[in-house]
C-alpha cells in the first residue's frame, strides 16, 4: 500500500510539473504573438503636398494588422523597394496598388526607379481633390528595416519639390532615427546640385 501511495504521489508531481509547464509555454506564445503583431515602426512624414508613410516591411502573418494601418493613413499605393515577402492580394482587393522596385540595400536607387517614382508621385498628388475623399492621400513604402531605401525615396520626392537637403533629411530623421547611411547622404546632396540644372527624375 505504502508503494502505491508513493507511486500516485509522484505521477501527481509530474502532471503538475507538465501541467504547468504546458501552461508557460501558452502564455510564452501569446506574449510573442503580442509582440510581433503591431510593431511596424511606422513614420508619418507630410509637406504641404505629400503624405509619406514608412515602415519596416511586414511579415506575411502581420498583413491584416498592416493593412488596417494603411486604412488608418488614407493609403492608395505601396512602394516596397526589397524583395517580395508577402502576398499583394489583400492590398488589391481594398484598392491598393503594390509597387515592387527593388534595388540594393544601402545605395541609391536607378534611374529607371527614380522614373516611375516621379510617374507615382504624379499621378497621386498633382491629380484633382476627390471632393468625396477629402483625407490626404498617402504612399506607403518600406524596405525591410525602413531606415535607408524607403527614406531615401521620400528624400527624392521632398528635395526634388523644393526642399533643401539638409532640411530633408532632418525632417526624416525627426521621425525615423538612423535613416540613411553616409553614401545615401552624399546621394542626397549630389541629387540637389543635379536639380539644378536639370529635372533629376522626369
Amino acid at each position: 500500500l505504502h508503494r502505491v501511495d508513493r507511486r500516485q504521489r509522484q505521477m501527481c508531481i509530474r502532471d503538475r510539473v507538465s501541467t504547468q509547464s504546458t501552461g508557460e509555454r501558452s502564455n510564452n506564445k501569446k506574449k510573442k504573438s503580442k509582440n510581433m503583431s503591431i510593431h511596424f515602426e511606422e513614420s508619418l512624414i507630410q509637406t504641404e503636398r505629400f503624405s509619406f508613410l514608412i515602415t519596416k516591411g511586414p511579415s506575411k502573418e502581420c498583413l491584416k494588422p498592416y493593412m488596417r494601418l494603411l486604412q488608418e493613413h488614407n493609403v492608395v499605393a505601396v512602394v516596397r523597394t526589397c524583395e517580395p515577402s508577402y502576398p499583394t492580394s489583400l492590398f488589391e482587393e481594398h484598392g491598393i496598388t503594390v509597387y515592387d522596385w527593388d534595388f540594393p540595400d544601402g545605395q541609391a536607387p536607378p534611374k529607371s526607379i527614380l522614373v516611375k517614382w516621379s510617374r507615382l508621385l504624379h499621378q497621386v498628388y498633382d491629380a484633382p481633390l476627390d471632393v468625396n475623399d477629402p483625407k490626404p492621400k498617402t504612399i506607403a513604402i518600406h524596405c525591410v528595416a525602413g531606415l535607408g531605401r524607403a527614406p531615401l525615396l521620400v528624400a527624392v520626392a521632398l528635395v526634388h519639390s523644393g526642399m533643401a537637403p539638409p532640411k530633408a533629411v532632418e525632417l526624416i530623421r525627426s521621425k525615423r532615427k538612423g535613416a540613411f547611411n553616409a553614401p545615401q547622404l552624399k546621394y542626397i546632396i549630389k541629387l540637389h546640385k543635379k536639380s539644378k540644372k536639370s529635372c533629376i527624375i522626369s
